[in-house]
């Protein structure tokens, strides 16, 4: 009788679990029409410290949160004994294959709000003041019961992997599938030792209020430090696919933080080895607005060492593969940014109404300040300062520099007539020792820049720049110089006749700038070498303007400026306040009213002495055919692709010319034929220019100077037939 007595606790014991399901199936069955519970294999060995659990199903058919939740696995393991020393000890805890659906909606005008979950119904608002007032009286009876022995809890292994799929209808309305696998060891609490800890986050099919959908996946593996003061490990976030109705779509293959350290004890700081980012992409697949290949810092770190400021210092910043798209609009605003900002402008402002009328209540009553003194009245000047402080930030950059091969910069400007299209490739990119420290660069900045606007452009910077801060304006501050090589002016033609009022048929542009800046004082000279150019007038209004402006009319002055080449050379000097800068216009002047005197002389003597007028005028008749070279042109066949050996010859032969003659300056000007032609003809009849040009760069002069930098290419023109003339 006594065995059975002692036997009967421990078969209640063993079999716990099992007149649990049982219940808790009868319970669940009562919750709705159709709930039942079903566990596959379930093991209970109280005093071996281990509960099994597996195929766990609860079906709830026709709720909010789904048909059905699961759970594959549980699988808990614990030290009975360490229980009598009041020690909860985890030896293992693993939790596998759990799923379950989220749901929160309202429920009614009159009642809280309801989070669905396996079939349940939680309203998710407390009951008032009475449930707080409950909540503080107990409080106020755990404080005055006598303390006692606290429990410690432990936990060795765990891993936790479940899969929630939710639905929220309110702040903010979202949707998605969140999949968790968090796992660790060594947790103890209170925490006497680091707990190591990996987490792993997928989410996917993420929506929030219609507007913005994507997903990512997270990894962070770390180390939490005893007191949770510090945390130190890395952090990847992966395969990231944002799309937005007021946004170009965002994707993103990785970012790493590699070796992050942060500590939550004065001063508080943030230090990271590396960080990396590996193929950015926003915008369409087919035409994004940005790609970036990579994009690397070194030795970045943050910290706080008083209220009121923050220090961010980074080592060197390194980028590749670097591709970017700006389309700029009839009006001048860059497509993308000014539309985004509209539409973030109307939700914010919708937003605002919204929030008004959701949160409407009379006026609090003015306070009363009639009995205070002037000098009582609060001091918001000393507020507003003490915000602005709090916010003071010091940045200390080693460098920011490209690697790898050149980037591109596609760019398509719609403001201007003709519209421009041009690749910009960055060969060169470096810029070092950015130190910015209240409102201001504390030391020069030196940079390194060079960009390729085609085949043979080069545009190149060197120098240093700062800022220095007088009165109320900040001015730049350094030295510089700009270099501008074979630059082809044709696409430009747009901004041309913005300028001074003219197209160009054909030229190129060579530029030498050195320039400085001191004190807001500016200094310089512009050396200009305008390359066999031929300009047409555009806009009559901008012509006057110009002429107004020098003196004379512009075609005057640009016939006065030319040299027996047909190049234009002028020296134009910088110097004044920055606020109102010399440009060299009166120099201008001066230089063409010489010319123009000259000119004028020339005449008079040709016209006056007789018969030395007409030996005169025959000889420049004379030197001009000389230098002058009429040159069959080169023909194409439609669909031609690249020259042929034929058209190779003849080029040959204007190679040796050139070569020979290092005075003369070539123009190739492509046509095209005007039947049937498609919407890309020019670019097409260009293309055989360039072909030409690069043929032609092969060879070098007397002088050892590429023959490149003496080919104009003209704008194209519809034709009889397809054909690139050539002529000086």
């Amino acid at each position: 009788m006594l065995a059975c007595v002692l036997a009967l606790p421990l078969l209640l014991l063993f079999l716990a679990p099992g007149l649990g399901l049982w219940w808790v199936d009868r319970w669940y069955q009562q919750q709705g029409e159709g709930y039942r519970l079903e566990a596959g294999r379930w093991t209970f060995s109280p005093f071996a410290g281990e509960l099994t659990l597996t195929q766990l199903q609860l079906h709830h058919p026709g709720h909010a949160s789904g048909d059905e939740t699961r759970l594959q696995q549980l699988n808990l393991q614990w030290n009975t004994a360490q229980l009598w020393q009041r020690h909860v000890q985890v030896e293992s805890l693993l939790l596998q294959g759990l799923q379950v659906e989220l749901r929160q909606h309202p429920n009614d005008a009159s009642s809280a709000d309801q989070l669905s979950v396996a079939g349940l119904s939680i309203p998710m608002a407390g009951q008032g003041s009475d449930s707080k007032a409950d909540t503080n009286t107990k409080q106020q009876d755990v404080s005055s019961a006598e303390p006692a022995e606290p429990w410690r809890i432990s936990v060795e292994q765990w891993q936790i992997e479940p899969v929630l799929r939710w639905q929220a209808e309110q702040a903010p309305a979202s949707q998605g599938r969140l999949q968790l696998s968090f796992s660790g060891e060594d947790f103890t609490w209170p925490m006497t030792k680091p707990v190591p800890h990996r987490l792993q986050l997928q989410l996917s099919d993420v929506a929030v209020k219609d507007r913005v959908s994507g997903e990512l996946a997270l990894q962070v593996d770390g180390l939490l430090a005893a007191g949770m003061q510090q945390w130190q490990g890395d952090i990847t976030l992966s395969d990231v696919s944002l799309h937005s109705l007021s946004a170009p779509p965002l994707t993103l293959q990785q970012l790493h933080l590699q070796q992050l350290q942060w500590q939550q004890d004065k001063p508080q700081a943030l230090q990271l080895a590396t960080l990396q980012l590996q193929q950015l992409s926003i915008g369409g697949e087919d035409s994004p607005l940005l790609r970036l290949e990579q994009y690397l810092i070194d030795q970045l770190q943050f910290n706080q060492p008083q209220l009121n400021q923050l220090q961010l210092q980074t080592g060197w910043h390194d980028y590749q593969g670097l591709q970017l798209t700006v389309l700029i609009d009839e009006s001048g605003a860059i497509e993308g940014l000014a539309a985004e900002t509209e539409q973030v402008a109307s939700a914010a402002e919708n937003g605002n109404k919204e929030k008004a009328a959701d949160h409407s209540s009379p006026e609090p009553a003015k306070s009363d300040t009639s009995g205070l003194k002037p000098d009582a009245q609060p001091d918001v000047q000393s507020e507003t300062s003490d915000s602005q402080a709090e916010s003071e930030l010091s940045v200390s950059i080693a460098g920011l520099r490209q690697q790898g091969d050149a980037s591109m910069i596609h760019l398509t400007d719609a403001s201007v007539s003709p519209q421009l299209q041009q690749n910009i490739a960055i060969r060169q990119w470096q810029l070092a020792d950015v130190n910015w420290q209240a409102g201001a660069l504390q030391q020069p900045i030196q940079f390194d820049i060079e960009l390729a606007l085609d085949d043979y452009n080069r545009i190149r910077s060197q120098g240093q720049l700062s800022t220095i801060v007088r009165g109320d304006s900040t001015y730049p501050q350094g030295q510089f110089t700009v270099n501008v090589e074979q630059l082809n002016l044709v696409p430009y033609n747009g901004y041309l006749a913005q300028a001074m009022g003219y197209h160009v048929a054909h030229g190129q542009l060579n530029v030498s700038a050195d320039i400085e800046l001191d004190q807001g004082q500016l200094d310089g000279t512009v050396d200009t070498l305008l390359r066999n150019a031929r300009f047409e007038p555009e806009d009559d209004a901008v012509i006057d303007r110009v002429s107004k402006q020098i003196a004379m009319p512009v075609d005057t002055a640009l016939s006065l400026l030319r040299d027996d080449s047909g190049n234009i050379r002028l020296e134009v000097p910088l110097s004044g306040d920055l606020s109102n800068p010399d440009v060299g216009l009166s120099d201008l002047t001066k230089q063409l009213s010489t010319l123009a005197l000259r000119t004028a002389t020339m005449h008079y003597l040709k016209q006056s002495l007789v018969p030395y007028g007409t030996l005169l005028s025959l000889a420049d008749y004379a030197s001009s055919q000389l230098m002058a070279i009429r040159l069959d042109a080169v023909e194409f066949e439609a669909e031609q692709a690249a020259l042929t050996d034929q058209q190779r010859e003849q080029l040959d032969k204007v190679a040796a010319i050139l070569q020979q003659k290092t005075e003369l300056e070539l123009k190739a000007c492509p046509l095209f034929a005007s039947d049937n032609a498609p919407d890309d003809w020019a670019a097409m009849a260009s293309q055989r220019a360039s072909w030409i040009k690069q043929y032609l760069a092969a060879f070098n002069d007397d002088n050892d100077d590429s023959l490149a930098a003496r080919v104009s290419l003209c704008k194209p023109e519809l034709a009889d037939k397809h054909q690139v003339v050539l002529g000086v």
